[in-house]
């Protein structure tokens, strides 16, 4: 999702897998649609669209994790973590990327609370779970609508030595089984226990399986794809399995809409077969943006995903503040302005915030990183 928390060049991994730029780059873009119907004239427009904005952005955070699996283990392929010192020194690093942004949307999410729907959730309790990123344990404790997904993300980060110890000692089998048990757990549970999308949605211990999906393809393999020298078969392997996750994706949309009760079973989890698949033919190294102007944008979406997606739906909230405040939140035309100025205000934001702000601050969290002396 971010460009922190996805794949970086290292010293002892000189190759950058840029096909992780154009799935951030959808992704970023998939969550603003989904959350563009916070305007309430929007809201009217977009519901008898056949891709509900809830789709575009369950399966865009089922790509986000897994993608920050397969991050973590790429990054972090050589590291055996023998000791916990090392490993918390390593994870307070990780966390340092996102963590100021966290608190900063937290912040921002607060006055929010009292004119979003949320006031009953606004309690010291649910502030520090916030500012401790915890908030993903409990569903009443979410005050902002995107930042449990770090909350989940630390959680995975924690647990992510023992991830690599089980699928570097065990065969790929029993990986496959492991995963597909956790996925299978959200879809019969959520048809027994009617209106739990939610909890299946952000619960750590639950949501963990696609982060472990990442990691287990990572490692599965040093390189990703095999393809035949000078060939652009249409059969290539990483062609066929692109092809059947978004095939995934496409069965499932149309089955939501033919058969109402599928739109209630694990709705958060069910897109995952599909970013499982995705992920793994985008991983194929040997994938490259040409230097032209598309992917100039792909790299600059990329490159601001994190910032865009922290900062985009708090913007939309107090968009429709302004036009509730000015009443015209019927408005279309002036609804549709509105996105408009948030997309490409939040999109320059991020750009700026990422060169001049979120350095400094992350150097200034590790400084505190009491196994690790940063240089000044």
């Amino acid at each position: 999702m971010d460009s922190h928390l996805a794949v970086e060049q290292q010293e002892n991994t000189p190759r950058v897998l840029q096909g992780f730029h154009i799935l951030r780059s959808i992704a970023m873009l998939m969550v603003f649609y989904c959350d563009m119907p916070s305007i309430p004239a929007l809201r009217q427009l977009m519901t008898p669209l056949p891709f509900k904005s809830s789709q575009a952005g369950a399966i865009a955070v089922s790509l986000f994790f897994v993608i920050s699996g397969y991050a973590m283990a790429y990054n972090h392929a050589d590291e055996s973590f023998s000791t916990w010192q090392e490993w918390v020194r390593t994870l307070w690093n990780r966390l340092s990327k996102f963590y100021p942004t966290a608190v900063i949307v937290v912040c921002l999410s607060l006055p929010l609370a009292f004119v979003g729907g949320f006031r009953e959730r606004l309690s010291p309790i649910s502030v520090l779970a916030n500012l401790t990123l915890l908030q993903a344990w409990h569903l009443s404790w979410n005050l902002s609508g995107v930042v449990w997904f770090l909350s989940v993300l630390a959680f995975c980060y924690a647990c992510y030595p023992f991830l690599a110890k089980l699928f570097r000692e065990t065969p790929i089998p029993f990986q496959i089984a492991l995963i597909a048990t956790f996925w299978a757990v959200g879809i019969v549970g959520n048809w027994f226990i009617p209106g739990s999308s939610d909890f299946f949605k952000a619960f750590p211990p639950y949501r963990i399986y696609e982060f472990a999906s990442g990691v287990a393809l990572c490692l599965a393999s040093s390189y990703p794809l095999k393809e035949t020298p000078h060939s652009r078969h249409w059969l290539e392997p990483k062609r066929c399995i692109l092809v059947a996750g978004i095939a995934w994706f496409i069965m499932i949309v149309c089955l939501q809409r033919l058969v109402p009760k599928v739109s209630h079973v694990a709705f958060y989890t069910i897109w995952t077969p599909g970013s499982i698949a995705i992920v793994k033919a985008m991983s194929y190294p040997k994938i490259a943006l040409r230097k032209n102007a598309v992917s100039r944008i792909i790299t600059l979406l990329s490159g601001v995903s994190f910032s865009f997606y922290m900062f985009h739906q708090v913007s939309l909230r107090y968009a429709h503040v302004g036009l509730h405040l000015l009443r015209r939140e019927e408005s279309l035309p002036l609804s549709i302005a509105a996105v408009f100025c948030v997309f490409f205000a939040t999109l320059a934001f991020s750009e700026l915030y990422n060169r001049r702000a979120l350095a400094v601050m992350t150097r200034k969290v590790r400084g505190f990183n009491p196994f690790e002396k940063v240089e000044a």
